[in-house]
């Protein structure tokens, strides 16, 4: 399982728990966008499903976090982003 450290640069996007996306390159957190920020109708209860990552409203996040680095779906809790 892959587990990144959240640095303080992304201290402001970091809310807390909840279902992400992220993009690393070499390893290192570089930016996260939580699912129910770009999704108001996710409901994390749910969990996330393929027809959720191919909703058409995440095209523009995730082609920007690909412009990052290396794109991740997974959940953020103490700092940390988990890969699922």
């Amino acid at each position: 399982m892959l587990v990144l450290n959240i640095p303080d640069s992304l201290a402001e996007k970091y809310s807390g728990s909840g279902y992400a996306l992220a993009a690393s390159k070499n390893g290192n957190l570089v930016d996260l966008v939580y699912l129910h920020d770009v999704l108001p109708d996710f409901d994390a209860d749910g969990g996330i499903d393929r027809e959720i990552l191919n909703s058409p409203q995440l095209g523009p996040t995730l082609r920007y976090l690909q412009s990052l680095g290396l794109v991740h779906v997974g959940m953020c809790s103490s700092w940390e982003f988990c890969e699922l």
